[in-house]
């Protein structure tokens, strides 16, 4: 009867006009996103044949198991590992990892091994019913033998950089039905691929030679609930048309580092770096993983959390905090969302590095997968809220790692950042940052472009030192915002929060290295190991004198010269030239008041005018000294000149007018104002 049915089907789609289905680019409720070949921005269609050169898998009936029954129709490969993806961990699909796959003879790819795993029947649309959790490259009734048929079959190839790079240059795992036939009607013998890529990118491949080209098949992908999906085409005719691509772009932004076995101690603890999530799994019961951080600065704060919400067998976690030197200095085991775990505001009194313990709550159980993720504030990188904001239109901006503030049940306080699709955004939320044992019952929520969606929220029923609103992928870009408010009856108000958006902070970061811009040191210049050697105000990285705490460039002296004008002249001391020539025109003032006296002068004038002449006299000996100190660093105007010269009879022409008579004065006046002009006059203007 199934046969029958079908060649109505197949003999409709050239006989009656059929209502074509509208292709859905997305993103859907999760954000995944479909483009294909025919757009111009799409994927370029291209074929590698892995029929010789993958691995042959077999197909058995999904109803008989666990008995191993061969079926060359309805079939399912089973448990196909994805283990080269992604360090061991697999392919990640609508939030979580797996490392194995199943894939049907009818066309898709699924997680969820059971009866309907062999499905002949195609949804159209894709409903809540099983099959969930599918990748259907081609759903629809098809034919793919078992060996020892080699004219058919399925096969499965993975690639440390795969060879379709359209959807990423990491490594994939390629499927392929090979030889395939619909069920019931004339031989067809056609192909079809689906790339699995480290990053949750999809890509679907169908060569030519397929007769119903989509008239009876459906095309996308559904979360393991059934109730989130996107779907590319279903039973629409030309839908699928020869040499045809479709990628499926995953959609979160999150920079992931995997847990290397084994990391139960310190001394083989796995790296978390700054901006990265760490992915890891208690694989059974009594394991436990360690993280670590580098380079913590004493006076910082952490702020992390420890998502289990998609783990398996247990969902419980304990989080212990371990300082450099061993000791346990922060604890907790599920402060939510749920039965996750998280520290909020523990200060970091020591420097070096900072691990970070993982187990199942009870060391009885597996946790499978679990993802850490973690803020270490830097020292100063924090801010208060300012009122008003107790609405979206007035919210403060997150400007800071941590974000302090005090609300009540009645005075919500807002806060906003910027995000863009796909980033994956939560909340973790010190109640007591005076630790002072006083609580605050704080409910947290994320909220939407619209200033009022929910997306997010604490779990406000537990009352606790840390919460966390649990992780949400924005879907638009745009302005989001975190809502804070306190429950009536509160023992307390005050809170300090951290944001995390992609695994680090959503604050003002200008230079894109992870620094808050209010706590960067180099808020313009990317420098994310914040190194600053002479602890001034600013980075190596911005600071052209790095060893100078006193100077942040050069300026006219260099490094490790201040820029002083010690004899308040004008000139810095540390510039020959134009300090010879602010001497030279001090020392020409001083001729220039000089006069003889009359006989009859009185004593307060002789005693100005020989307080002047000591002055001359006095200026003129230190005038040699710094001439003879600097005559090399000199610029001069001209290099055929000698400034050490110029000097010598600068000074003969000063001691004779200071010995000169009545009638010989005047002219030894004017001989010594223009030696100090001449020599003043070879010298380069500056600054010098």
């Amino acid at each position: 009867m199934r046969a029958i049915i079908l060649t109505v089907c197949f003999f409709l789609q050239f006989t009656l006009p059929i209502a074509a289905f509208s292709i859905s680019t997305g993103p859907d409720a999760y954000g995944y996103r479909s483009t294909d070949s025919l757009e111009a921005a799409g994927p370029v269609f291209s074929f590698i044949d892995i029929s010789t050169t993958g691995t042959r898998l077999t197909f058995v009936d999904p109803d008989a198991l666990p008995a191993i029954a061969n079926n060359a129709d309805d079939g399912t490969a089973i448990n196909i590992s994805l283990s080269a993806l992604n360090s061991g961990f697999g392919f990640p699909f609508y939030g979580r990892f797996f490392d194995t796959i199943h894939m049907s003879s009818n066309g898709f790819l699924h997680f969820q091994l059971g009866a309907d795993s062999d499905s002949f029947s195609n949804q159209c649309p894709f409903t809540a019913g099983g099959p969930n959790g599918i990748i259907s490259v081609i759903w629809d009734d098809l034919l793919l033998e078992n060996p020892p048929s080699i004219s058919r079959g399925g096969y499965v190839q993975t690639f440390s950089s795969c060879p379709y790079q359209q959807g990423g240059q990491d490594a994939c795992a390629v499927f392929q039905w090979d030889n395939i036939d619909h069920f019931g009607l004339p031989t067809d013998s056609f192909d079809a691929q689906a790339v699995l890529y480290s990053s949750g990118n999809i890509m679907m491949l169908l060569p030519s030679g397929n007769p119903e080209a989509g008239s009876s098949s459906s095309t996308g992908i559904k979360d393991l609930s059934g109730n989130i999906s996107l779907m590319h085409a279903c039973n629409s005719a030309n839908s699928l048309p020869p040499d045809y691509a479709v990628l499926f772009k995953a959609p979160s932004q999150e920079s992931f580092s995997f847990e290397n076995e084994p990391n139960e101690v310190s001394a083989s603890a796995s790296l978390l770096p700054m901006g990265n999530c760490g992915l890891g799994k208690i694989a059974s019961p009594g394991d436990s993983d360690i993280w670590f951080s580098s380079n913590i600065n004493a006076g910082s704060q952490l702020f992390a959390w420890v998502d289990t919400t998609a783990a398996q067998a247990s969902d419980t976690s304990s989080l212990e905090i371990l300082s450099s030197s061993g000791a346990t200095i922060g604890f907790d085991t599920n402060s939510g969302p749920g039965n996750s775990s998280a520290v909020a505001g523990l200060a970091l009194t020591e420097a070096g590095n900072l691990f970070m313990r993982i187990r199942e709550l009870g060391d009885d159980a597996a946790l499978n997968p679990y993802i850490l993720s973690s803020i270490i504030s830097r020292p100063g990188d924090l801010a208060n809220e300012s009122e008003p904001n107790d609405a979206a239109g007035t919210a403060n901006t997150v400007r800071a790692a941590v974000m302090h503030g005090s609300a009540t049940a009645t005075d919500s306080d807002y806060f906003s950042f910027n995000a863009n699709f796909g980033d994956v955004v939560s909340v973790v939320v010190d109640n007591d940052p005076e630790r002072n044992g006083l609580i605050t019952k704080s409910n947290v929520q994320i909220i939407g472009l619209d200033g009022s969606q929910v997306l997010a929220a604490n779990d406000s029923v537990q009352l606790s030192q840390a919460t966390g609103t649990g992780r949400v992928m924005t879907l638009a870009a745009g302005t989001y915002f975190v809502r804070v408010s306190v429950e009536a009856g509160s023992s307390d108000s005050s809170y300090a929060l951290a944001v995390l958006q992609n695994c680090h902070s959503a604050c003002s970061d200008s230079d894109g290295d992870l620094v808050c811009d209010a706590g960067d040191n180099c808020p313009n210049l990317a420098n994310s190991d914040q190194l600053n050697t002479d602890e001034d105000s600013a980075g190596d990285a911005c600071d052209l004198c790095p060893n100078d705490a006193t100077k942040l460039n050069p300026a006219l002296c260099g490094c490790g010269i201040a820029e002083t004008d010690s004899n308040l002249n004008g000139a810095i001391d540390c510039l020959p030239t134009s300090e010879l020539i602010a001497r030279l025109k001090a020392h020409e003032n001083r001729i220039k008041k000089l006069s003889l006296l009359p006989f009859n002068a009185s004593a307060s004038k002789k005693k100005a005018d020989a307080k002047l002449r000591k002055a001359i006299l006095a200026a003129d000996k230190s005038l040699a000294t710094f001439v003879g100190t600097v005559s090399t660093r000199v610029v001069l105007a001209s290099s055929t000149v000698s400034v050490s010269k110029l000097h010598t009879k600068l000074s003969k022409s000063v001691k004779a007018m200071l010995k000169a008579g009545r009638y010989d004065f005047a002219k030894a006046k004017t001989a010594a104002i223009k030696a100090i002009q001449k020599l003043r006059s070879v010298l380069a203007t500056g600054p010098f």
